[in-house]
């Protein structure tokens, strides 16, 4: 599995506050790397005290877990 893949299964989750953008496009995904068996995503906020930011982390888990990655970070 390469970055760019998860990347594509990352355009999925859409920004809880504005829905018609997703969180790649948007932005807040820096990086995926890959560390042993775990998928490790870095991820910034629009702004420091983003009140989705659990909403998104939750989301990016569910939808990486969906694709069969049991360890995401």
């Amino acid at each position: 599995m390469r970055s760019e893949e998860v990347l594509e299964f990352l355009s999925e989750v859409r920004d809880p506050e504005i829905p018609s953008v997703d969180i790649v496009g948007l932005g807040i995904v820096r990086a995926v790397v890959f560390e042993g068996d775990a998928v490790v995503v870095h991820i910034t906020p629009t702004y420091s005290a983003c009140p989705a930011l659990l909403q998104i982390e939750s989301q990016i888990k569910e939808v990486l877990s969906q694709r069969g990655f049991v360890h995401v970070k």
